[in-house]
């Protein structure tokens, strides 16, 4: 069986990574954080981004999955599928925006890496645009620093919109993360693991952590770097 899951760039991974390895699927002393195949017995374990786990399972290169729901619905919007679904990672589709909104106005453009749903909830929200522009991340920059535009994008802890001071025109209902498979593809040792309750309440720990101190421990390490340095020390 071909598994695939988000490599280590993705906030998912260790959510991944630990359902695996609980269930038997990987043993543990083989893990490395920077390993993207694994030859295992009776599985192939691939790591990748998101966005190309779903091109790989829509091309029926690679039969079960674990992605986030936002991406499943931008790049798996017609393909027959069963999921199984956990909440312990939410976020949710939104329009930003770092000016006052006026219903009437027009944006000229929205940045997105989701122009697929970008396109669908505009038309639903009923707001007027001239261009979607797809960039690969962080639209929000763009929302900042380009006038009478707009950024379309998840949130998850709220805080990039928030340090960034852009209001939220329109948003969506909350959307988790699951394992994406189909014809009954889906082991039983995984099924296992996914039902413990112990593994699930660890993970959804791990989770609140990070997002509570994910900035301030980034704020740390670069107050750490420049603290040992001595300014009066000039040389290279």
């Amino acid at each position: 069986m071909r598994i695939g899951i988000p490599n280590r760039s993705s906030f998912l991974h260790i959510g991944a990574i630990s359902q695996c390895v609980f269930s038997g699927i990987l043993p543990q002393h083989l893990y490395h954080p920077a390993k993207l195949f694994y030859k295992l017995d009776g599985y192939n374990l691939l790591l990748c981004r998101c966005s190309e786990l779903c091109k790989l399972f829509l091309q029926r290169d690679i039969d079960l999955i674990f992605v986030g729901d936002d991406y499943a619905k931008e790049y798996l919007p017609n393909a027959e599928y069963e999921k199984i679904s956990f909440s312990f990672l939410k976020v949710y589709f939104a329009l930003l925006c770092s000016d006052i909104y006026n219903q009437r106005s027009r944006f000229d453009k929205i940045f997105t890496k989701f122009p697929v749903m970008a396109a669908e909830y505009l038309q639903k929200w009923s707001i007027g645009y001239n261009q979607i522009e797809a960039v690969s991340g962080a639209s929000e920059c763009f929302a900042c620093s380009v006038s009478n535009s707009a950024a379309f994008d998840v949130i998850c802890s709220g805080i990039t919109q928030q340090e960034n001071g852009l209001s939220i025109i329109r948003n969506d209902d909350l959307l988790g993360c699951s394992w994406y498979f189909s014809q009954n593809l889906f082991p039983d040792s995984l099924r296992t693991a996914i039902s413990n309750q112990n593994l699930f309440n660890r993970i959804l720990d791990y989770y609140k952590s990070v997002l509570n101190n994910h900035s301030d421990a980034t704020k740390i390490e670069v107050q750490s770097i420049l603290g040992s340095i001595n300014k009066g020390d000039d040389n290279v």
